[in-house]
């Protein structure tokens, strides 16, 4: 089985989708890692678009190369909102599963990266003294994922415990097959 988790940022992807495979005794794939394979870091991917919408044209091309080349896997998919792109993606033979969450929690997850991918050490510091812009900028998003993802089933983690989530995600998943 091929499953995608999709989400906005800081929505908890990665943490769920590599415990989730952890579970499934599936192989973790999380798209930034594919994207760093390929250009070295993260901002060296964001800096070799002109636009967008090719930046988003490249995620989808990586992703349809982990589908073809891949079985049994978890991927974790960063924001692409083009529709056409995302409805792509959906037809291949996959599972798909968007992860929702509120904006309060998915907050407190916001984390900064340097330019070579670490941890920028003050980073809860910076987003506190900046929070109402990245309220805003989480409502933003959650806003275009409803619109770009709204044929990918939901699945709201609620800020449950992780424990929790990952055996009602994998439940989620089986039904949502049959």
């Amino acid at each position: 089985m091929k499953i995608l988790i999709w989400g906005v940022s800081c929505v908890g992807k990665t943490t769920v989708g590599s415990l989730l495979a952890k579970k499934l005794n599936y192989k973790f794939i999380d798209l930034n890692d594919e994207i760093k394979k390929r250009y070295k870091t993260i901002n060296n991917f964001y800096y070799s678009f002109l636009s967008n919408y090719s930046m988003c044209v490249e995620k989808t091309n990586i992703i349809l190369d982990i589908i073809k080349n891949n079985d049994n896997f978890v991927l974790t998919i960063t924001e692409i909102y083009y529709k056409r792109l995302v409805d792509k993606i959906l037809k291949t033979d996959t599972v798909s599963v968007e992860l929702i969450d509120s904006v309060e929690s998915i907050y407190e997850r916001i984390l900064f990266y340097d330019d070579n991918d670490e941890l920028e050490p003050d980073s809860i510091e910076y987003r506190d003294k900046h929070r109402d812009y990245y309220l805003k900028d989480i409502k933003q998003s959650k806003l275009i994922s409803n619109k770009e993802y709204k044929n990918i089933p939901k699945f709201d983690i609620n800020n449950r415990k992780l424990g929790y989530i990952i055996d009602e995600l994998a439940d989620y998943i089986f039904e949502y097959l049959n």
